[in-house]
């Protein structure tokens, strides 16, 4: 839509004032020296010295005019000279250094000496089997901030990480329950793809869909081979060492996490109805030579106007996303003996855009702790309950092939939905909401989760740790088809049936290490040995059942 133009008698007169109002301030001389300092302020080098603590300089140091773009580094001595006004702020910056400003004032030299950021230097740490100060960590680590990603709420591990990791590529889908694809600096592995290892207080897992976000405190992403080398092979392709959040000393609490949420398509296609299809379809069938689909013709009167499906607003819907969480923690510490817990429920529900599709998570998990002088007791425990409905067949292509003319429901055929007819609306395209309603795919995993950690400090040095972990899965996939059509030239022709799989995986980790980690003087030294023993159980059967139907149940 076009909109007028406004005439140029209205904008003569704002125009004209304009000028006017500034013709005087800019003609008088004091007032254009002014305007021109404060449009264009005069800028100087100004030059320093950046020093630690110690009087030493710091080669490296980003120093920015602030609100500017202008910037550089000091050299090899701490020394740097920048172009800057008179009455510039300079912003000095570097990796482990807190941030400072220093007003310019007129100066020529301004020097300054950066002090440690204590809180990103005691930041601890896992890498592999030890905890290290993230000021001694040299290799590839990444932290994410799970504070910040608890902002954002979300069904999986993946997607908290997802554009809040250097280095972590998470591709996903938008079905319920999906677990999206994770890559740590590409592929590491030719046979066992990108998937990375997961680390769950100690428990070797590839899957994380079972465990709550919420229940999350740290995640330490370790992406080269000296970070991941103690794994293994299982950490080819690099590894997630995940803790759980566990209670602290003082007052128990109690805390509730509720949200909901909606999603929805973005936009629909715009496509025909019934009437503009049977018009194009009749304009086709012409110029082609051939006789015109009964359903489309309406100068025979065999078109029917009182049909006329919107097959988008059939099959999409906006779907409900639910997550509640329930936490009591509480803990108690009198000098080396301390003690603490916290219990955990929540349940996540997803329904999807899509009708027919599904996941729900129920999940109980408990923690606790215990200290006695030297010795220390950790366990960890998980029951997860996951009831899934999956998609089915191909219906994003459908639902834009499928024609108007048909009707969603036909009581006349033997399924109730309508497939179009080969005489009056012919099709290949299949029923997207039939397809949804005969064809059930569901899948309900039952999982068990947990580790026993105890550890005992021989000296301030020398400790040994003991790690027995369990990861059990008890699951079952049903594949339903009901009885009836769901397109034209359906070979089932009414014949219904079941197939159930049946299983479970069982993996049972021993780790038995040695730490030993001392200083002399300004220098430290880690060392561990270990031996780490797994063994995994897989037990699955599946049967059929053909023409299942009301009459033999």
């Amino acid at each position: 839509m076009r909109k007028p133009i406004p005439s140029m008698r209205r904008l003569a007169l704002p125009v004209a004032l304009s000028c006017l109002s500034f013709q005087p301030l800019l003609a008088h001389p004091l007032a254009t020296a002014a305007a021109a300092e404060w449009l264009n302020p005069t800028a100087g080098p100004v030059s320093g010295r950046i020093v630690d603590e110690k009087g030493t300089g710091l080669p490296g140091v980003n120093v920015i005019v602030k609100g500017t773009t202008t910037g550089t580094q000091t050299d090899a001595d701490g020394r740097y000279t920048i172009q800057a006004p008179d009455g510039a702020t300079l912003v000095f910056s570097f990796v482990g250094y807190a941030s400072q400003e220093v007003a310019v004032g007129g100066r020529s030299t301004v020097d300054t000496a950066l002090v440690l950021d204590s809180r990103s230097l005691t930041d601890v740490v896992v890498v592999g089997y030890l905890t290290q100060d993230r000021q001694n960590v040299t290799s590839a680590v990444s932290s994410l901030n799970t504070r910040e990603a608890a902002k954002a709420p979300v069904p999986t591990l993946a997607q908290a990480i997802q554009g809040r990791t250097p280095g972590v590529l998470v591709e996903g889908s938008s079905a319920p329950g999906s677990v999206p694809s994770i890559s740590i600096r590409g592929i590491g592995s030719l046979n066992a793809g990108s998937v990375p290892l997961y680390v769950i207080d100690g428990l070797w897992t590839d899957n994380i869909r079972d465990l709550s976000p919420t229940d999350i405190e740290t995640v330490t992403v370790l992406k080269d081979a000296s970070s991941t080398a103690v794994y293994g092979s299982r950490g080819a392709n690099g590894v997630i060492v995940i803790t759980t959040k566990r209670g602290q000393a003082g007052t128990p609490k109690v805390s509730f996490n509720s949200y909901v949420g909606a999603e929805s398509i973005y936009r629909k296609y715009n496509l025909t109805n019934a009437s503009e299809w049977a018009d194009r379809s009749a304009i086709a069938y012409t110029n082609a030579g051939l006789p015109i689909l009964p359903g489309a013709d309406k100068k025979a009167g065999t078109f029917n106007p009182n049909i006329d499906t919107d097959w988008q607003k059939e099959f999409f819907r906006t779907g409900i996303v639910q997550d509640h969480n329930l936490t009591f923690s509480g803990g108690s510490r009198e000098g080396n003996n301390s003690s603490n817990f916290l219990i955990s429920a929540g349940y996540f529900n997803q329904q999807g855009v899509v009708k027919g599709p599904q996941f729900e998570r129920y999940n109980l998990r408990l923690n606790s702790g215990l200290q006695r002088g030297r010795f220390r007791l950790n366990e960890s425990v998980l029951l997860t309950h996951i009831n899934t409905t999956l998609l089915n067949g191909n219906p994003f292509v459908d639902v834009l092939t499928i024609l108007p003319g048909i009707p969603v429901y036909d009581p006349t055929t033997t399924s109730g939905f309508g497939y179009g007819n080969p005489a009056t609306l012919n099709t290949y395209s299949v029923n997207p909401v039939a397809a949804q309603q005969i064809l059930k795919r569901t899948q309900t995993n039952n999982l068990l989760q947990g580790s026993i950690t105890g550890e005992f400090n021989f000296t301030d040095y020398l400790s040994y740790k003991l790690n027995v972990g369990l990861d059990f899965h008890l699951f079952a996939d049903k594949d339903f088809r009901g009885e009836g059509r769901i397109r034209l030239g359906d070979t089932d022709l009414g014949q219904a049936y079941l197939i159930e799989n049946r299983g479970t995986l069982a993996t049972l980790l021993v780790e038995n290490t040695l730490n030993f980690s001392k200083r002399f003087g300004e220098h430290g030294v880690n060392a561990v040995a270990g031996y780490s023993e797994q063994k995994y159980d897989f037990n699955n059967s599946s049967a059929r059942n053909n023409y299942l139907t009301a009459a033999n149940g």
